[in-house]
Protein backbone atom coordinates (compact mmCIF):
# COMPACT_ATOMS: atom_id res chain seq x y z
CA UNK A 1 0.00 0.00 0.00
CA UNK A 2 2.74 1.73 0.91
CA UNK A 3 4.51 1.66 -2.30
CA UNK A 4 1.19 2.44 -4.10
CA UNK A 5 1.10 6.11 -2.38
CA UNK A 6 4.59 6.75 -2.91
CA UNK A 7 4.21 5.58 -6.36
CA UNK A 8 1.64 8.32 -6.78
CA UNK A 9 3.27 10.80 -4.69
CA UNK A 10 6.11 10.29 -6.99
CA UNK A 11 3.74 10.97 -10.18
CA UNK A 12 2.19 13.98 -8.97
CA UNK A 13 5.78 15.59 -7.91
CA UNK A 14 6.95 14.75 -11.59
CA UNK A 15 3.68 16.35 -13.04
CA UNK A 16 4.31 19.73 -10.92
CA UNK A 17 7.86 19.77 -12.46
CA UNK A 18 7.02 19.11 -15.81
CA UNK A 19 8.90 22.15 -17.96
CA UNK A 20 6.58 24.63 -18.85
CA UNK A 21 4.92 24.80 -22.93
CA UNK A 22 6.34 28.21 -23.51
CA UNK A 23 4.76 28.99 -26.78
CA UNK A 24 1.60 28.39 -25.08
CA UNK A 25 2.57 30.71 -21.87
CA UNK A 26 3.56 33.43 -24.51
CA UNK A 27 0.41 33.14 -25.94
CA UNK A 28 -2.47 35.07 -23.60
CA UNK A 29 0.71 37.96 -23.89
CA UNK A 30 0.91 38.16 -27.16
CA UNK A 31 -3.02 38.15 -27.88
CA UNK A 32 -3.25 40.38 -25.21
CA UNK A 33 -0.31 42.97 -26.50
CA UNK A 34 -1.65 42.73 -29.71
CA UNK A 35 -4.93 43.44 -28.99
CA UNK A 36 -3.94 46.45 -26.98
CA UNK A 37 -2.01 47.69 -30.03
CA UNK A 38 -5.15 47.64 -31.46
CA UNK A 39 -6.91 49.56 -29.06
CA UNK A 40 -9.44 46.72 -28.61
CA UNK A 41 -10.11 46.75 -24.34
CA UNK A 42 -12.88 43.70 -24.82
CA UNK A 43 -10.09 41.78 -26.96
CA UNK A 44 -7.50 42.07 -24.39
CA UNK A 45 -9.97 41.18 -21.43
CA UNK A 46 -10.50 37.88 -23.16
CA UNK A 47 -6.88 36.71 -22.28
CA UNK A 48 -7.26 37.64 -18.35
CA UNK A 49 -8.13 35.49 -16.14
CA UNK A 50 -11.71 35.72 -14.14
CA UNK A 51 -9.16 35.87 -11.12
CA UNK A 52 -6.82 38.27 -12.51
CA UNK A 53 -5.40 40.24 -9.50
CA UNK A 54 -5.62 44.18 -9.63
CA UNK A 55 -5.87 46.27 -12.69
CA UNK A 56 -2.77 45.99 -15.03
CA UNK A 57 0.26 48.43 -15.15
CA UNK A 58 -0.89 49.00 -18.66
CA UNK A 59 -3.60 50.84 -19.16
CA UNK A 60 -5.81 53.05 -17.39
CA UNK A 61 -9.43 52.59 -15.04
CA UNK A 62 -12.02 53.32 -17.99
CA UNK A 63 -14.92 52.53 -15.83
CA UNK A 64 -15.38 55.71 -14.54
CA UNK A 65 -14.45 57.57 -18.05
CA UNK A 66 -17.24 55.39 -19.46
CA UNK A 67 -19.83 55.89 -16.55
CA UNK A 68 -18.94 59.47 -16.89
CA UNK A 69 -19.92 59.68 -20.53
CA UNK A 70 -23.20 57.62 -20.44
CA UNK A 71 -24.69 59.92 -17.43
CA UNK A 72 -23.64 62.96 -19.85
CA UNK A 73 -26.44 62.14 -22.64
CA UNK A 74 -24.07 63.97 -25.01
CA UNK A 75 -25.82 61.54 -27.24
CA UNK A 76 -24.81 58.57 -29.71
CA UNK A 77 -22.34 61.23 -32.62
CA UNK A 78 -20.29 62.75 -29.50
CA UNK A 79 -20.31 58.83 -27.87
CA UNK A 80 -18.62 57.72 -31.07
CA UNK A 81 -16.06 60.22 -30.79
CA UNK A 82 -15.17 59.09 -26.93
CA UNK A 83 -15.26 55.80 -28.22
CA UNK A 84 -12.41 56.29 -31.28
CA UNK A 85 -10.07 58.35 -28.93
CA UNK A 86 -10.19 55.60 -26.04
CA UNK A 87 -9.21 52.84 -29.07
CA UNK A 88 -6.49 55.33 -29.69
CA UNK A 89 -5.14 56.12 -26.77
CA UNK A 90 -5.52 52.84 -25.52
CA UNK A 91 -2.87 51.67 -28.32
CA UNK A 92 -0.30 54.37 -26.74
CA UNK A 93 0.30 52.16 -24.42
CA UNK A 94 2.00 49.60 -26.10
CA UNK A 95 3.67 50.44 -29.11
CA UNK A 96 6.28 48.00 -29.90
CA UNK A 97 7.12 44.75 -27.05
CA UNK A 98 9.38 41.72 -27.03
CA UNK A 99 9.05 38.83 -25.05
CA UNK A 100 12.46 37.97 -23.63
CA UNK A 101 12.11 34.58 -21.59
CA UNK A 102 9.33 32.54 -20.25
CA UNK A 103 9.66 30.59 -16.99
CA UNK A 104 8.28 27.62 -15.17
CA UNK A 105 6.70 24.67 -14.39
CA UNK A 106 3.76 22.57 -15.32
CA UNK A 107 0.51 25.13 -15.33
CA UNK A 108 2.55 28.39 -13.77
CA UNK A 109 4.52 30.63 -15.86
CA UNK A 110 5.95 34.26 -16.12
CA UNK A 111 6.57 35.68 -19.63
CA UNK A 112 9.16 38.46 -19.24
CA UNK A 113 7.86 41.01 -21.73
CA UNK A 114 9.84 43.97 -22.37
CA UNK A 115 7.48 47.01 -23.94
CA UNK A 116 7.75 50.55 -25.45
CA UNK A 117 4.98 52.66 -25.21
CA UNK A 118 3.35 55.98 -23.34
CA UNK A 119 2.11 55.60 -19.63
CA UNK A 120 -1.62 56.37 -20.32
CA UNK A 121 -1.90 55.39 -16.65
CA UNK A 122 -0.53 58.01 -15.38
CA UNK A 123 -2.24 60.75 -17.03
CA UNK A 124 -3.70 63.82 -15.21
CA UNK A 125 -7.32 64.50 -16.68
CA UNK A 126 -7.53 68.09 -15.34
CA UNK A 127 -4.00 68.17 -15.92
CA UNK A 128 -3.74 67.61 -19.65
CA UNK A 129 -7.51 69.90 -19.92
CA UNK A 130 -5.84 72.85 -18.60
CA UNK A 131 -2.55 72.35 -21.09
CA UNK A 132 -5.26 71.99 -24.20
CA UNK A 133 -7.68 75.38 -22.95
CA UNK A 134 -6.30 77.81 -24.90
CA UNK A 135 -5.97 75.80 -28.31
CA UNK A 136 -9.50 74.37 -27.55
CA UNK A 137 -11.06 77.46 -26.84
CA UNK A 138 -9.86 78.60 -30.28
CA UNK A 139 -11.40 75.28 -32.27
CA UNK A 140 -14.95 76.10 -30.47
CA UNK A 141 -14.70 79.81 -31.91
CA UNK A 142 -13.74 78.71 -35.81
CA UNK A 143 -16.33 76.00 -35.05
CA UNK A 144 -18.88 78.35 -34.08
CA UNK A 145 -18.20 80.83 -36.99
CA UNK A 146 -17.90 78.31 -40.28
CA UNK A 147 -21.03 76.63 -39.00
CA UNK A 148 -23.31 79.45 -37.94
CA UNK A 149 -26.33 78.15 -39.59
CA UNK A 150 -25.89 74.67 -37.82
CA UNK A 151 -28.82 73.34 -35.35
CA UNK A 152 -28.89 69.47 -35.60
CA UNK A 153 -27.34 69.56 -31.51
CA UNK A 154 -26.32 65.67 -32.17
CA UNK A 155 -23.96 66.76 -35.17
CA UNK A 156 -23.06 69.90 -32.76
CA UNK A 157 -22.05 67.76 -29.67
CA UNK A 158 -19.94 64.94 -31.96
CA UNK A 159 -18.12 67.87 -34.02
CA UNK A 160 -17.19 69.45 -30.28
CA UNK A 161 -16.28 66.21 -28.62
CA UNK A 162 -14.05 65.50 -31.77
CA UNK A 163 -12.42 68.89 -31.04
CA UNK A 164 -11.93 68.20 -27.54
CA UNK A 165 -10.52 64.36 -28.29
CA UNK A 166 -8.82 65.31 -31.33
CA UNK A 167 -6.69 67.80 -28.90
CA UNK A 168 -6.23 65.46 -26.00
CA UNK A 169 -4.86 62.85 -28.40
CA UNK A 170 -2.27 64.83 -29.93
CA UNK A 171 -1.16 65.57 -26.36
CA UNK A 172 -1.01 62.67 -25.04
CA UNK A 173 0.38 60.97 -28.15
CA UNK A 174 3.50 64.09 -28.15
CA UNK A 175 4.90 62.44 -25.16
CA UNK A 176 8.08 60.61 -25.26
CA UNK A 177 7.32 56.74 -24.97
CA UNK A 178 8.94 55.09 -22.19
CA UNK A 179 10.48 51.54 -21.79
CA UNK A 180 9.34 48.87 -19.72
CA UNK A 181 9.99 45.69 -18.46
CA UNK A 182 6.90 43.91 -17.55
CA UNK A 183 6.07 40.19 -15.83
CA UNK A 184 3.20 38.62 -16.94
CA UNK A 185 2.25 35.77 -14.77
CA UNK A 186 0.12 33.46 -16.41
CA UNK A 187 -1.89 30.19 -15.68
CA UNK A 188 -3.77 27.56 -16.74
CA UNK A 189 -6.99 27.24 -16.58
CA UNK A 190 -8.20 23.44 -15.23
CA UNK A 191 -11.39 23.57 -16.77
CA UNK A 192 -10.79 24.32 -20.66
CA UNK A 193 -6.38 24.03 -20.36
CA UNK A 194 -6.31 27.31 -21.66
CA UNK A 195 -3.70 29.31 -20.30
CA UNK A 196 -4.79 33.28 -18.84
CA UNK A 197 -3.22 36.21 -17.29
CA UNK A 198 -3.07 36.16 -13.62
CA UNK A 199 -1.17 39.59 -13.11
CA UNK A 200 0.93 41.99 -14.53
CA UNK A 201 3.80 43.72 -12.60
CA UNK A 202 6.54 45.65 -13.36
CA UNK A 203 9.61 43.54 -13.03
CA UNK A 204 12.32 44.46 -10.34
Amino acid sequence: MKRIIYLILGCLLLAGCQPVDEEAAKAPVTGFLNAIQEGDLEKAAQFESADMEGKDSLLEDTSEFDALLKDAGFGEAFDAQAAEFQKKETALAVQTYEIESVSGHGSTATVRTGITGIAVNELDPEAMMSDIEAGLTEDIRKYGEEHPEETDQDKILGDLGKLVFDRMYEQIAGRQPEDKVLNFKVVKEKDSDVWKIQSIEEAE
